[in-house]
């Protein structure tokens, strides 16, 4: 089948999806086998079923292949084929652990998988073409490089910029988070679960404004789309804390120019980085009086100071010399808000007849322990789907009730909505 031959083709070409962890002598290890035999696609017959329920045995199939992973033995990418008869197309779910892949990663992956899925269906070879640098490659290199200081210069400004307030909370926290995937890949049990557990409150800007804040506002404030997300909750939580500084940790896509001849524009694997920034917000909280030009300058004008968008953070929490990271990890609490923007997941159109995607679907099932509620008090992700901007803030019931999350949301919302009113001269 072509579709089996594809995802078996992805195992061969990306290394990365084939990467195994293991425990020795207490310690994570992480090793890469040559390519095996091995069943990654499950099909499932829905057909005959009405639709509420097909769609709730797909979100079950989801969530059990999510709990599924085996580090040790693996594969760490599985796929489901669901069917449903005539009257409704097959749908393909794809899942991988995080430990090895990204969001620039499954772009990636998805444009590979088709391409080997056309060539199967043409009854030709796969050849998913040359090879880029292999993510083992990478990291071993930025291992030996920022041992040996390439990027000691960058301490101070991270050493500053782990100086974060913290939030205010509804609820004291009886005990720490959960500890971080990093540090400990496969743990889903905190301290305390119903510390750690999260739920989610939704926000959603309608098409007109979503379209206006992708293509008006970078144009009007002469700026990327990033710089108007996070001034729109810079705002939101500077009225919410009363603060004028705030501080928060940025995800950025981690495949900087920083190992001499490294190609990355095809490799699959985690380089997501992760960089505490602060802003500081204009005074005007009154989101009728604000001056928007002026707050999104004030953002652009902070990123833009960033070192290496980010990269030296995590790099030298990592690798650097025991100086480097005592004083890294011993610096502040650093920010307790994450905020990452993923993109437009529905900007891929199948042209080709007999391609294998048609439309792309957002995350399905529960795609994290909800007992895991990571390092931060709040999480902020947010793409474009179908034509709509939204954003999921992720909160601990244990920490932050929900009207406090919704609130806060709400005007982050709100301030994503006059910023599209702003570039388009209506305000």
């Amino acid at each position: 089948m072509a579709l089996e031959g594809a995802l078996a083709a992805l195992l061969v070409h990306h290394d990365a999806l084939r990467m195994r962890f293991t425990q020795e002598g207490g310690e994570w290890r992480q090793y890469d086998p040559e390519p095996e035999p091995g069943a990654v696609l499950a099909r499932y017959d829905l057909s005959g079923l009405p639709a509420h329920e097909a769609d709730a045995a797909m979100e079950r199939t989801a969530d059990a292949l999510h709990a599924g992973f085996d580090l040790g033995s693996g594969p760490l990418l599985k796929a489901a084929l669901f069917r449903f008869g005539d009257d409704r197309r097959p749908f393909l779910f794809l899942t991988a652990h995080h430990l090895v892949i990204d969001g620039v990663s499954w772009r990636i992956v998805l444009d590979d998988l088709d391409i080997a899925y056309q060539q199967g269906v043409r009854g030709e070879p796969v050849d998913l073409g040359t090879k880029s640098t292999s993510f083992r490659d990478w990291a071993r290199q930025l291992a030996e490089q920022v041992a040996d200081g390439a990027l000691d210069h960058e301490a101070d400004h991270w050493a500053a910029a782990l100086d974060a307030r913290p939030l205010p909370v509804d609820h004291e926290p009886s005990a720490p988070g959960a500890s971080e995937a990093s540090g400990a890949p496969g743990t889903s049990e905190a301290p305390d679960a119903s510390a750690a557990e999260t739920r989610a409150v939704p926000v959603e800007i309608d098409e007109a404004d979503t379209e206006a804040l992708l293509r008006a506002a970078p144009t009007a404030y002469r700026t990327r789309i990033n710089d108007v997300l996070l001034a729109a909750l810079a705002l939101a939580l500077s009225r919410w804390t009363g603060r004028d500084r705030i501080s928060v940790e940025l995800e950025g896509h981690g495949r900087e120019d920083v190992i001499e001849g490294a190609d990355l524009s095809r490799t699959v694997g985690w380089f997501t980085t992760m960089y505490p920034v602060s802003f500081d917000v204009p005074a005007a909280r009154d989101s009728a009086s604000v001056d928007w030009r002026r707050l999104v300058k004030s953002v652009r004008r902070h990123l833009r100071a960033v070192p290496g968008n980010g990269f030296g953070f995590g790099a030298l929490r990592t690798f650097g010399t025991d100086a480097v990271r005592e004083r890294l990890t011993g610096t502040g609490a650093g920010p307790q808000v994450v905020f990452n923007y993923l993109g437009q997941w529905d900007a891929r159109s199948a042209e080709a007849k007999d391609g294998l995607v048609h439309a792309e679907h957002g995350s399905f099932g529960q795609d994290h322990d909800p007992r895991e509620g990571g390092s931060h008090l709040l999480e902020v992700v947010g793409a474009v789907q179908n034509g709509r901007l939204g954003f999921t803030w992720y909160y601990r019931p244990g920490v932050h009730e929900e009207s406090t999350v919704a609130a806060v949301a709400a005007d982050f919302a709100d301030a994503l909505r006059r910023i599209a009113q702003d570039c388009r001269g209506a305000v």
